[in-house]
């Protein structure tokens, strides 16, 4: 038994965890809302539920609705058209029908500019609106050309791109493509384009009076503004096709282009998917910027920037300036109470650690928890404490165990509270010994000979082990192994067997003595009865069984069959994978019928472990 370790007293004074909830947390709380209250935080808290709400999730979600009302029917006709084409019910190559159905679909989403289908060599052909003008295209040339085909082969569903510049129309578009395949063969790109000016015309529809919506790409250039929708600053062509946030004439998002905004002193924030900025124009007019990423269409941004002074009159101030006060008190009120909670926490900390170890089975690294003032906490540690020298012993116990019975019987005995009970069943019986051991014996001595028995039991028990078997006895020179008993395994003879060849393999590579060693083994399937017996004071785990005599007997048999491996008929049967043959019959002791005999050949590959 372990040395039992003195558990240390509980202390005669300590406090319980929901004094420290109730006394100390509830106080900073009260403390943080009487503050507020004070301060007339209830008006300001409304006003700016009001302006975040208002402005943050029913006008960014109604920019998103109304960009996602025009968007969406672009993406679901791709996959119309991805299904039609890979089903084979339109056929591209058929320019005629292929231009009267464009031409339909055109007309059944109108926010579409135009339609384009290329194929991989660059040839392809374009449906615009208006005129129903198809135009056959050639942009084999263009390196650009080549490089969107690329991405679209590789892609396996459509996709929002960047947006291009169309020379045609002399327009900044939007362009959704989707990659077409047909029985698994890639044809082509199929894309659809929306201008962008159409987009600036749908955010002026829905737009609130004193603010401004607006959609970014990548953060710095417009792809969407009310100040677009007449006049289009546009870029430069194919290398910019979208303006900069600097040219679009609206001075609120310059500052924000050009980084000048203020953040963090006020009681709105960024959280969670919504980025706030402080814009200061002219004499302290202030413009709220509220944007959100919209990922599902690319690198887009969503915003609104509102115009503070004019929106909500002198009330705003009124919030800002409560708010700040409030924000300072609540700041207080969070650390103290991180601070109380950490120290409360500690403890609790402690355990965990502790947990993760005994966790580890590392209980010798498991230190005894200190005393601590909390109640509930002082009892948790005291029997933390007491639960690990229980472990220990247990541990103890079982180590004990596990050196003079297999592993798996220690366990059993432990859970089983000490007791087996006897079990028939059906096993595979493996029984080897070394060749040449007497000699073996002369040569080495008694203290060379039992270093070379530990080595060479360590390696095969280590393979039996692995393969599902138990050790039952180390029989002078000899190992007699189960399997299917104790722990059942449906493949217990096909697993004897590998764990065989394994060990063939194992013993071959060792010497001792300057000379190779070897080893015969006999393998046998049958009726066994396993159990524990022996005196009422000391019992041992053993087996029983035709099967145990008959794997002895075929261990024997190796010398006059020039083999090292035997097999009964049971045995060979199951494993049929292996290169088992023939090696003749015997008739074993206690048994009328002759015993058909079966050997794996030496050529057999080890199994992998």
């Amino acid at each position: 038994m372990a040395e039992t370790v003195l558990i240390p007293p509980a202390r005669r004074w300590r406090i319980s965890v929901t004094s420290v909830a109730v006394f100390g947390l509830g106080a900073l709380v009260a403390l943080a809302a009487g503050a507020v209250l004070w301060l007339g935080l209830g008006s300001a808290a409304e006003s700016t539920r009001r302006l975040i709400h208002e402005r943050s999730d029913t006008v960014l979600d109604s920019l998103e609705r109304e960009l996602g009302s025009r968007l969406e029917p672009i993406r679901e006709q791709a996959r119309w058209i991805v299904s039609l084409v890979a089903d084979g019910k339109l056929d591209l190559e058929d320019e005629a029908r292929t231009d009267n159905f464009m031409f339909g679909a055109l007309a059944a989403t109108p926010q579409v500019a135009g339609i384009g289908f290329f194929r991989p060599d660059g040839t392809g052909r374009v449906w615009y609106r208006g005129e129903r003008v198809a135009v056959s295209e050639d942009r084999s040339k263009d390196p650009n050309f080549h490089r969107w085909m690329m991405t679209g082969k590789q892609a396996a569903t459509s996709a929002w791109r960047d947006p291009i510049w169309l020379d045609t129309l002399g327009k900044a578009a939007v362009l959704h493509d989707s990659p077409l395949r047909k029985d698994g063969r890639f044809l082509g790109m199929f894309g659809q384009v929306v201008l962008t000016e159409e987009l600036s015309r749908d955010l002026t529809v829905n737009a609130l009076p004193n603010t401004t919506p607006f959609v970014l790409h990548q953060g710095h250039s417009v792809l969407a503004h009310p100040q677009l929708v007449h006049r289009s600053p546009l870029g430069t062509g194919e290398y910019r096709p979208l303006a900069a946030v600097e040219e679009v004439g609206d001075p609120v998002l310059a500052a924000l282009g050009a980084g000048a905004t203020r953040e963090g002193q006020w009681l709105i924030r960024s959280g969670p998917g919504l980025d706030v900025s402080w814009v200061v124009l002219g004499e302290d007019v202030w413009h709220l910027v509220l944007q959100r990423e919209m990922p599902r269409y690319g690198e887009w941004t969503v915003g609104v920037h509102v115009d503070v002074e004019n929106s909500e009159d002198r009330t705003v101030q009124h919030m800002l300036q409560a708010a700040a006060a409030g924000s300072a008190v609540l700041v207080v009120a969070v650390v103290l109470a991180v601070l109380v909670g950490r120290r409360i926490s500690r403890p609790v900390r402690a355990i965990a650690a502790a947990a993760r170890v005994v966790e580890g089975n590392r209980l010798d690294e498991v230190r005894d928890l200190r005393p601590s003032w909390i109640r509930e906490m002082d009892d948790a540690n005291r029997s933390f404490n007491r639960m690990v020298e229980g472990l220990r012993e247990r541990q103890l116990i079982r180590q004990t165990l596990g050196r003079y019975v297999p592993e798996k019987v220690a366990h059993e005995l432990l859970s089983a509270g000490g007791r087996i009970e006897p079990t028939e069943v059906r096993a595979t019986v493996l029984f080897c010994d070394l060749v040449g051991f007497t000699s073996l014996t002369e040569r080495l001595g008694p203290t060379g000979i039992v270093g070379v028995l530990n080595d060479w039991f360590s390696r095969m028990t280590e393979i039996l082990e692995r393969r599902g078997g138990t050790v039952i006895q180390f029989q002078g020179d000899a190992i007699l192994a189960t399997f299917n008993v104790p722990v059942a395994d449906p493949e217990h003879p096909c697993q004897a067997v590998r764990a065989a060849l394994e060990m063939r393999a194992e013993t071959r590579r060792l010497s001792a003595a300057g000379h190779g060693l070897g080893c015969r083994i006999g393998i046998g399937t049958g009726a066994v009865v396993a159990g524990a017996v022996g005196a009422s004071g000391r019992l041992s785990y053993t087996v029983y069984g035709d099967a145990v005599n008959l794997a002895a007997r075929l261990e024997a048999l190796n010398r006059e069959h020039g083999t090292t491996i035997l097999l009964c008929g049971e045995t060979a049967a199951a494993t049929e994978d292996l290169p088992i043959e023939p090696a003749g019959t015997t008739t074993v002791r206690g048994q009328s019928v002759p015993t058909r005999l079966f050997t794996v050949r030496e050529d057999a590959p080890r199994p992998q472990a």
